[in-house]
């Protein structure tokens, strides 16, 4: 792909998509970090190189999806859990990205005009972070502890449609350019972005999961599926 040497931006795209494929950020890392004697390049600094790929807003990812139809009719359900591994020392969370497909009962008692709007929505998705399976880290009823929640999306009310509902959640070390991706997206209506407790909480041995609520009898939460996607940055 040939780009213009006047256009940095595009530069700075096409170097963020370079750097998802698999083992190419730390294969860069190494190769930064080691230096080139041979163009006698100098090794780029340890403490600088989580920045240079920080403000590219080049992360790893990883993704859990689940493509199973379910309803929940006046309760709640786990429907997705994605567990943090354990082995991600020298990388820290710095985001994460959810998506789901869903829609309620398609009718309602309320007033027609709150119909097609999130005003009156009973059914609706929430993020969680939670810890993990161990014998402390659960309730008396062993449910996994919660340690910090956010709404994800609500159905649109009254619309027996599917619906894909994504949300963002940015955590201290996004990216300016993630940051201004998300603020674009937040002027959407049903879309938010705020997620930095949420982020913060994400750490290995933890989980963030995807749970479906239906509140009052007769409101029913239809999800045809989910994907849950982590952002981490490698720091050392």
């Amino acid at each position: 792909m040939r780009l213009s040497r006047h256009n940095p931006w595009a530069f700075q795209t096409a170097v963020s998509e370079a750097l998802k494929r698999p083992g190419y950020i730390d294969a860069l890392w190494d190769a930064l970090s080691n230096g080139d004697k041979a163009s006698h390049r100098a090794p780029v600094p340890c403490e600088v190189l989580p920045l240079i790929l920080h403000f590219a807003g080049s992360y790893k990812e990883m993704t859990l999806s689940k493509e199973e139809p379910v309803r929940i009719s006046n309760g709640n359900f786990a429907y997705l859990t994605h567990p943090i591994p354990t082995n991600l020392h020298g990388h820290q969370v710095v985001g994460a990205r959810i998506s789901v497909t869903s829609h309620d009962q398609g009718w309602s008692s309320e007033h027609p005009h709150l119909r097609g709007t999130y005003i009156g929505s009973y059914t609706w998705g929430e993020a969680l972070v939670v810890e993990s399976s161990s014998p402390t880290s659960t309730t008396e009823q062993g449910i996994p502890r919660v340690v910090v929640g956010t709404e994800v999306y609500r159905n649109l009310h009254a619309v027996k449609i599917w619906q894909t509902h994504e949300k963002t959640f940015v955590g201290p070390l996004a990216s300016p350019r993630g940051k201004a991706q998300v603020d674009e997206e937040s002027k959407e209506e049903g879309v938010q972005s705020d997620g930095g407790d949420l982020i913060s909480a994400v750490r290995p041995g933890r989980a963030l999961a995807l749970h479906l609520h239906a509140q009052y009898p007769g409101w029913t939460n239809f999800t045809q599926g989910a994907h849950i996607t982590i952002q981490y940055l490698r720091v050392d």
